[in-house]
């Protein structure tokens, strides 16, 4: 009798997952924050509604973004930190956040600061966006646009080679990497009030004669759930 034919196991459907991604200010700072927010896509619209909901109780106009805080937009800026941590808490995001001491660093290359802010956007997408989700994810990477950012778009093969040689993760699980404004995306707004908080934070920029009242509260509110 011929063998039986044995079917080949159908392989799992990966999970989409979309991976937010910015950098704070680093001119005059000791240490530079970059952060990644991954979060699955079936969560996307119900953050997004929550945030919504959030500048409609506060009243909010405008964007929400650290660099922006003051005394009179200070409670919505408060209230996305504690949902964030709320979200982290739950599982149902991750964070990943560096401070890089910026200021010993040396930045050869022809753009200089940017092409050493883009070095690092390699490092967090490879040792946390493809190492944590690569075997199981198709990624879907949305940094904020700008200089620094500029030229990610060209590193989706090279990522795929490091992220296989290195943690064994799938040749193509990076979808895409797509350059987004965060004024069109409130995921990332998101991300930047948490993220310049805790930056400033670690400059102690907080503690500088002339640091608003409103950055300094924040600041500090964001570090005591840093427990998180």
């Amino acid at each position: 009798m011929p063998d039986p034919v044995v079917a080949a196991p159908i392989p799992k459907p990966r999970e989409d997952l979309y991976y937010f991604c910015d950098e704070t200010s680093f001119i005059g700072e000791d240490f530079m924050g970059i952060g990644g927010l991954a979060i699955r896509r079936d969560r996307l619209s119900e953050t997004a509604n929550k945030l919504a909901a959030i500048r409609e109780a506060r009243g909010a106009r405008g964007r929400i973004k650290w660099e922006s805080t003051r005394d009179v937009n200070l409670d919505v800026r408060r209230d996305y930190v504690d949902y964030m941590v709320g979200l982290v808490t739950e599982g149902k995001i991750h964070l990943h956040l560096r401070f890089a001491p910026f200021s010993q660093y040396e930045h050869p290359g022809p753009r200089r600061v940017y092409d050493t802010v883009s070095k690092m956007y390699y490092q967090l997408l490879l040792h946390r966006a493809v190492r944590n989700y690569g075997t199981k994810c198709r990624i879907f990477i949305r940094p904020d646009d700008g200089p620094c950012t500029s030229e990610l778009e060209q590193f989706v093969e090279a990522l795929h080679i490091d992220g296989q040689l290195r943690y064994k993760t799938a040749a193509d699980c990076i979808h895409s990497i797509k350059c987004i404004n965060s004024r069109k995306e409130p995921l990332l707004e998101f991300l930047d009030v948490t993220l310049g908080a805790l930056t400033a934070f670690r400059n102690g920029r907080h503690l500088r004669p002339g640091t608003r009242d409103a950055k300094r509260i924040l600041a500090e509110h964001g570090a005591m759930r840093e427990s998180w």
